[in-house]
């Protein structure tokens, strides 16, 4: 899998920051959706397992980064409008669910005992691994 280029981290940052309703969020989150997809299906393998998994991390903190900019708590909270809508949770689960694939891949390689990727409101997705 390869990692988010610098050129698309700053896009999705400047993006992210420019949101101002959730349908713009939702299409945020199917673009970083379709990069990670070609990015998971690509099959370079980074030289290490350790090395692969920060790629793993590097796909989620970037939905992540999208969505704390818009939800995330905030002096005043920037919206009367509470929790997320169903189709951003959707797109985020989707992202998740192709990282999580490789997630389960690397596990035994680094020892892990077990490995859970989550979705959780307003921080998006967290990775984890048990030894």
């Amino acid at each position: 899998m390869q990692a988010p280029s610098n050129n698309l981290r700053e896009t999705i940052g400047r993006r992210a920051s420019e949101i101002t309703d959730e349908d713009g969020l939702e299409v945020l989150l199917d673009d970083i959706l379709i990069a990670v997809q070609n990015a998971a299906s690509v099959g370079m393998p980074a030289p290490t397992d350790q090395e692969e998994l920060a790629v793993v991390d590097a796909w989620a903190s970037l939905a992540s980064d999208a969505v704390a900019k818009f939800y995330a708590p905030a002096s005043p909270w920037p919206r009367n409008v509470a929790g997320w809508t169903a189709r951003a949770a959707a797109r985020l689960r989707a992202i998740a669910q192709t990282l999580s694939g490789v997630l389960t891949r690397l596990g035994p390689g680094l020892g892990a005992k077990g490995s859970s990727i989550g979705v959780s409101f307003p921080w998006g997705i967290q990775i984890s691994l048990s030894w």
